[in-house]
């Protein structure tokens, strides 16, 4: 029996900035992109009372 199992696993990134939010998201989902993630779903970015802007950013992994 040489059944091969996959485990899926769905990874969420909050990543937070103040300035350049769009330039930043898409360098992280690049990063996770080229490490072999699947994916990369950028959510709608919201604002913090700290004046941060706070995006979640949705991939999967495979092992």
């Amino acid at each position: 029996d040489n059944k091969e199992r996959i485990r899926e696993y769905t990874i969420l990134l909050n990543v937070y900035s103040n300035k350049r939010i769009d330039f930043r998201n898409e360098t992280v989902r690049k990063a996770m992109l080229e490490a072999g993630f699947k994916g990369g779903q950028v959510q709608v970015p919201f604002k913090l009372q700290n004046g941060f802007y706070n995006t979640a950013i949705k991939f999967k992994g495979f092992i």
